[in-house]
C-alpha cells in the first residue's frame, strides 16, 4: 500500500469543448487528446460539459469521491466515454452519447476502480457500457440505454473484465440484435458471476450458471434506479439534487441544441472507407459534412476507373468488373474531398478446402458487420459436436475454434471480430461443423 495526496474541491462546468476529429474512426489507430482527465483529485466534479469531435471523452484516475454528470458527447464518432480506472466512490452519469454511431467504448470501470456507479446514460446509437479489465470489482451500472449489450475492450492478459461484486439493473437495449443464452463467462464478456435485473428491450437471454443472480429478465423493476433507491434508503430521503439535476439533464438536451447559425463546409467524411465487392453487388456510400450546421451540404460523387465500379449522384457504387477503383466525394462548398477504395471480385469461384455447401441452417448477423460482435445462430435437431472455422475471401483459414458438444434446440455463438482474426474490411466465409458436415455462409467486414 502507499499513500497518494490528493487535490480537493476542483470543478469544471458550463464547458463546450470542440475538437476536429473528422476521420471515420479506427480501434487503436486513431489517437489524440482527450478533453479532461482527473488525476488524484477528491471531492470534484465536472458537470454541463458539451465535447464535440473528440477522440477520448475523459477519465477519473486515482480519485475518490468525484462526480462526472450532464455530458453530451455528439460530433463525429470516437474511442472512449468516460472511464473510473484505479479510483473509488466516483458517480459518472447522466451522459447522452450522440455520436454519430457511438463511441467505440461506454462509460465504465478498469484497474481496481471500485465502490463507483454509472448512472443513467443514453447512448442510443450503438456501444453499451465499458468494463475494460485488470481487476474492477464492486460496481454498479443503472439504467444504461444502448443498441449493443457491451462495449467491453482491454487486453486479453487482464481479463476478467470485472471481478465479482458487478450489478447491472435496469439495462436496456433498443434496437439491435436478439441474444440468446449468453455466457457471460466467455462469449466475449469475461465477468464473475454478475447479478443482472431488469434487462429489457430488444430480447437479450443469458446462461443462469455464469450469473449469480438474475430477475425480470423482459421487464424493467421498480425501483427504476438502484443508485437512487440505495441514496434513499441510506439517507433516509433522496437527496433534493438528484431530481435536480435530472430535470437540468433533460432540459440541457433542448438547449445543448439550440440551432446555431449556419457555417461554411469544413470537411467531409465517407464511409465505409475500404471494402470488397462481389462483381454484380451495390453498396451505399454514406457522407458526412462537418459541421453539422454547414449551410451547403450538396456533394457531387465520381469514381476512378468506371469500367470497374461506377457510382451514382446518391453514393451508390456497383460492381461492373474485377478490379480496383477509388470512389471521391467532393463538397460543392470549397471542394473537400474524401475517398473510398473498392475491390471487386468474382462471387463465384471462391475455393476453400473441404469443399462447402451454402448453409440454409445457420444464420450470421449483423450482416455486413462493422466491428465488434459477430453473432452466429443455429438449430441444432440431435446432439452434436459444433466448431467454428473462419476463412478469407483467398480461401485461407483465419480461425478454427471448437466449440463443444451441444443437445437439441437454437443456440447463439458470440464472438468479436478481433478475436476471430477478422482485421481486413472485406468478405469471410464462415464455416459450421456439426458431427462432420461442413456448412458456410459470407460475411462482409467493413
Amino acid at each position: 500500500a502507499r499513500s497518494i495526496e490528493l487535490m480537493e474541491g476542483s470543478g469544471f462546468e458550463d464547458i463546450h469543448f470542440k475538437a476536429n476529429f473528422f476521420d471515420n474512426y479506427v480501434h487503436h489507430q486513431h489517437v489524440g487528446w482527450a478533453f479532461m482527465k482527473l488525476e488524484r483529485t477528491a471531492h470534484s466534479w465536472v458537470r454541463r460539459v458539451r465535447i464535440s469531435n473528440v477522440i477520448s471523452i475523459m477519465a477519473v484516475r486515482n480519485s475518490y469521491a468525484v462526480s462526472v454528470i450532464q455530458l453530451l458527447v455528439d460530433g463525429n464518432r470516437g474511442h472512449t466515454t468516460v472511464g473510473t480506472v484505479v479510483s473509488t466512490r466516483i458517480l459518472t452519469g447522466l451522459t447522452w452519447d450522440n455520436t454519430n454511431n457511438s463511441q467505440w467504448h461506454g462509460s465504465g470501470f478498469a484497474t481496481g476502480a471500485n465502490g463507483s456507479v454509472v448512472w443513467r446514460v443514453d447512448a442510443t446509437k450503438g456501444e453499451s457500457h465499458d468494463l475494460h479489465g485488470d481487476k474492477p470489482r464492486t460496481n454498479l451500472i443503472d439504467l444504461y440505454t444502448s443498441v449493443d449489450l457491451t462495449g467491453n475492450g482491454g487486453a486479453v492478459q487482464n481479463f476478467p473484465h470485472h471481478l465479482s461484486g458487478l450489478t447491472i439493473w435496469n439495462q436496456k437495449r433498443v434496437g439491435g440484435s436478439s441474444v440468446n443464452n449468453y455466457n457471460v463467462w466467455g462469449s466475449g464478456w469475461w465477468l464473475v458471476n454478475p447479478i443482472i435485473v431488469g434487462m429489457h428491450g430488444t430480447n437479450t437471454t443469458f446462461v443462469q450458471s455464469s450469473l449469480k443472480y438474475e430477475e425480470s429478465n423482459g421487464a424493467a423493476v421498480t425501483p427504476a434506479s438502484l443508485y437512487e433507491a440505495q441514496l434513499e434508503h441510506r439517507l433516509g430521503s433522496k437527496p433534493a439534487w438528484v431530481d435536480a439535476a435530472i430535470a437540468e439533464y433533460e432540459s440541457l438536451k433542448t438547449a445543448w441544441y439550440v440551432p446555431a447559425d449556419p457555417e461554411p463546409v469544413a470537411g467531409v467524411t465517407v464511409s465505409p472507407t475500404t471494402y470488397t465487392l462481389g462483381l454484380g453487388l451495390t453498396i451505399d456510400l454514406t457522407e458526412t459534412i462537418y459541421p453539422s450546421n454547414a449551410a451547403n451540404k450538396a456533394v457531387s460523387w465520381s469514381s476512378s476507373n468506371t469500367s470497374v465500379a461506377t457510382v451514382n449522384s446518391d453514393g451508390l457504387v456497383m460492381a461492373v468488373a474485377e478490379g480496383n477503383a477509388t470512389i471521391t466525394v467532393t463538397t460543392a462548398d470549397g471542394g473537400f474531398t474524401a475517398t473510398s477504395t473498392v475491390t471487386v471480385t468474382p462471387v463465384t469461384g471462391i475455393s476453400v478446402s473441404p469443399a462447402l455447401h451454402e448453409a440454409a441452417g445457420i444464420n450470421i448477423y449483423p450482416n455486413p458487420v462493422n466491428k465488434g460482435e459477430l453473432n452466429v445462430g443455429l438449430t441444432l435437431s440431435s446432439g452434436n459436436d459444433i466448431a467454428l472455422r473462419i476463412f478469407n475471401i483467398m480461401g485461407r483459414l483465419v480461425y478454427s475454434e471448437t466449440i463443444g458438444s451441444y443437445g437439441p434446440g437454437s443456440y447463439t455463438c458470440t464472438r468479436d471480430t478481433h478475436m476471430l482474426n477478422m482485421h481486413t474490411p472485406g468478405v469471410y466465409i464462415i464455416e459450421v461443423n456439426t458431427n462432420g458436415v461442413a456448412e458456410r455462409k459470407k460475411v462482409i467486414l467493413r
